[in-house]
């Protein structure tokens, strides 16, 4: 298998005569407005406050997020030594509905307190924090609510599949790892990637420990052997993209030749061979932004860990996080995070149900890197390998011959338009995900099919987007045929063929 296939398991990265779809593409507009839905009312008949809804409805994970309410920032402020997190959040929330009560996504941790407006609130915690205002919250008022907490972080079983997420211990210390519901087990949240916010973070270790997280960091203040890290993060995100590491880290400084800072933290215990990988960030960042636009943040950076708890690399916003074991699949996985921060952390799903929006956009930037750096014949390699794969090459020793593999696979891979809750990070929303834009670029030609990449990263910058906003586009950009070429690679059980590269499924 090719080293950039291994990624997809590892890695949480028309012609007429072509199969069409025998699934209708889901309709996610309704998820992605649900949190930002504005309750009306008339005069004569004026909405009265009621509970927020405990869930946004989302297509694969209804309960995740909460209704009622849009977040503009958090402001965290955290303490953790001796493996106790002592926490205060202070949201900034609009409410979008009259309100009587409202939940936060937050659980494993023990709460002591809650004020709305500097007004004590009744509270319930079960498997969400339930927060009852003193005054209902009328539509369109901003409150400020603020949540102390504290206790022993930890992870959970992953619903979505893979390991666990929420609070890991490294070989020398803690992080998150959150896709795509752990952000809960360490700050309270709206956690759904369609209630992006700002963040600010205080984030206080003992002395000759350091604190990294997504944005810039803005300083540092040391006082009774701790030291408090100031970071903030400008553009807005979706709470499991905030990335948190405590540990031995190493600060490395750079910049790309368009001026993108770049700041990498390495756990000091890293074998300098296994950093090299990450030589050619300058590189790659102008490269993705001559083709995407440009980079959509303040700045980019790695935080690489010292662990074997997580075999895996995560987009998170700015400065993408990488487990110790993920190296061995060197620049790809380098590529693929970073395309991450247009496709995924700028441009983000407004349902889980579209990931791969997400996974198969960086899996073809890192194709695209592979065809920067060694051709024309690297990138078919990588797309034949990958046919290969979604055809059950790797299955056909255990069945007995071609179809009866591809049978298999067909099972076992489901096309990437309509995933399945309990494996989100199928390989078929990475790969079968990066083919699908392939086929696209052999449809439109280079031309048409990188203006529609641009386009679609600077149309949805910082904001969501969903899988029929990506279809309407090719719609514009190449017509019903188009369309209906994406609408099978995305839907469809069967896989299409690529005809200019002589590939068709089993027969």
């Amino acid at each position: 298998m090719k080293r950039g296939f291994l990624l997809a398991a590892l890695v949480f990265a028309a012609c007429t005569g072509r199969a069409a779809p025998s699934v209708a593409p889901p309709d996610t507009t309704a998820a992605s407005s649900s949190s930002l839905a504005t309750a009306t009312s008339t005069a004569s008949e004026p909405v009265e406050p009621s509970p927020g809804e405990a869930g946004l409805g989302d297509s694969l994970y209804p309960q995740l997020g909460n209704g009622g309410y849009d977040i503009e920032h958090y402001a965290l402020d955290l303490d953790f030594a001796d493996g106790v997190l002592i926490g205060t959040a202070r949201l900034t929330l609009r409410a979008t509905e009259p309100l009587s009560s409202f939940y936060l996504d937050f659980s494993g941790l023990d709460v002591s307190s809650v004020s709305v407006d500097e007004q004590p609130a009744a509270f319930e915690t079960a498997k969400e924090l339930l927060i009852r205002p003193a005054r209902p919250l009328t539509a369109g008022r901003v409150a400020s609510v603020r949540i102390d907490y504290e206790g022993t972080p930890g992870a959970v079983v992953n619903f979505a599949g893979r390991f666990p997420v929420g609070w890991h211990e490294s070989l020398d210390g803690w992080f998150a790892l959150s896709e795509p519901g752990g952000a809960e087990r360490w700050f309270p949240s709206n956690n759904h990637p369609s209630d992006k916010a700002t963040f600010s973070m205080r984030i206080t270790v003992p002395d000759g420990l350091v604190a990294v997280s997504s944005g810039v960091l803005e300083g540092t203040e040391s006082i009774d052997g701790q030291v408090t890290y100031l970071w903030e993060l400008d553009d807005p995100a979706a709470p499991y993209l905030v990335a948190l590491a405590i540990g031995d880290f190493e600060r490395r400084e750079d910049e790309s030749a368009g001026g993108v800072p770049i700041v990498n933290y390495f756990d000091s215990d890293l074998d300098v061979a296994d950093l090299s990988i990450f030589d050619r960030q300058p590189e790659m960042i102008d490269f993705f932004a001559g083709l995407f636009g440009p980079y959509p943040f303040n700045e980019y950076g790695a935080l690489v860990l010292d662990t074997v708890q997580a075999p895996a690399a995560l987009e998170t916003q700015t400065r993408s996080t990488f487990g110790t074991q993920i190296l061995v699949l060197g620049e790809p996985v380098v590529a693929h995070e970073l395309g991450h921060q247009w496709f995924g952390d700028s441009v983000s799903v407004a349902d889980w149900g579209d990931i791969w929006l997400n996974e198969g956009f960086a899996t073809y930037a890192q194709w695209l890197w592979t065809e920067h750096s060694g051709g024309p014949a690297a990138l078919a390699a990588e797309v034949v390998a990958g046919y290969k794969t979604m055809a059950g090459a790797s299955l056909i020793e255990s069945t007995g011959s071609e179809a009866a593999a591809y049978e298999l696979a067909r099972a076992s891979f489901p096309p990437p338009g309509s995933p399945s809750a309990d494996d989100l990070f199928s390989q078929s929303v990475y790969v079968r995900g990066g083919l699908t834009l392939h086929a696209l670029r052999l449809e439109l030609g280079d031309r048409r099919f990188f203006e529609l990449l641009e386009s679609w990263a600077t149309d949805h910058r910082h904001g969501n987007a969903t899988t029929r906003d990506f279809l309407d586009l090719v719609g514009l950009a190449g017509g019903a045929e188009a369309r209906g070429l994406m609408e099978a690679w995305l839907f469809s059980p069967d896989l299409p063929p690529i005809d200019e590269l002589n590939l068709r499924p089993p027969s």
